[in-house]
């Protein structure tokens, strides 16, 4: 079982010529879905990550690989018929792809900053409720845990925050156990990787791409 996140940084602007290149090697309906996204960083995060899980899947020896190939259902974890998982996340100028042999994943990445909890009490129980208090940091971890774990599972979206249970490194979700790992890949960024496997990853990486077409 192997883990590898790639991560990058979203720049200024994409040249209108580089996304309509990438946007052409998507399936219609996600070219279509990220054409109609209002603002310019979140079709640049979206293709972003899309190009870092092509380089992933080529550093797996799969050259062949073309996101034309995936299928991205609504509400549910983007997918194709590969040996391997692969989960998406960004926020603010970070993009992250984890990409895993053996084990399904899920990955999520928040740029720290203050927000008022209480706008997100509805997905804590009250026990995590009070172990978070006021504190954005400890919520941050305790959201990008509880999304990676929604986002490797796949099913139910952000509904689904409320029944994943956290303690000491696990996350359980119905019957199934996740491992958590955290990555501190930016001071600024708290990321969490979550793993369908009750057992340590063999081999984690964190690789920096820089991603210009």
């Amino acid at each position: 079982m192997t883990v590898t996140v790639y991560y990058t940084w979203i720049p200024d602007n994409l040249t209108g010529a580089l996304e309509e290149r990438w946007l052409s090697a998507l399936p219609r309906g996600k070219r279509d879905a990220i054409r109609r996204m209002r603002f310019e960083k979140g079709r640049a995060a979206s293709l972003l990550g899309l190009q870092l899980l092509k380089r992933g899947m080529h550093s797996l020896g799969l050259g062949d690989f073309e996101l034309a190939t995936l299928s991205f259902p609504r509400g549910g974890k983007p997918h194709g018929d590969l040996p391997a998982d692969f989960n998406i996340s960004h926020s603010k100028d970070m993009v992250v792809c984890a990409v895993a042999t053996g084990t399904r994943v899920g990955i999520d990445t928040e740029r720290l900053r203050k927000i008022k909890i209480e706008s997100f009490q509805r997905f804590l129980n009250p026990r995590e409720r009070a172990w978070v208090g006021e504190d954005s940091r400890r919520f941050f971890e305790l959201w990008t845990q509880k999304e990676a774990v929604v986002k490797g599972h796949g099913d139910g979206g952000i509904a689904n925050l409320r029944k994943v249970s956290i303690e000491q490194g696990k996350a359980t979700i119905g019957s199934q156990i996740w491992m958590l790992h955290e990555l501190t890949i930016h001071p600024d960024y708290m990321t969490h990787v979550a793993i369908d496997r009750d057992e340590a990853v063999r081999f984690l990486e964190v690789s920096y791409l820089a991603v210009t077409g």
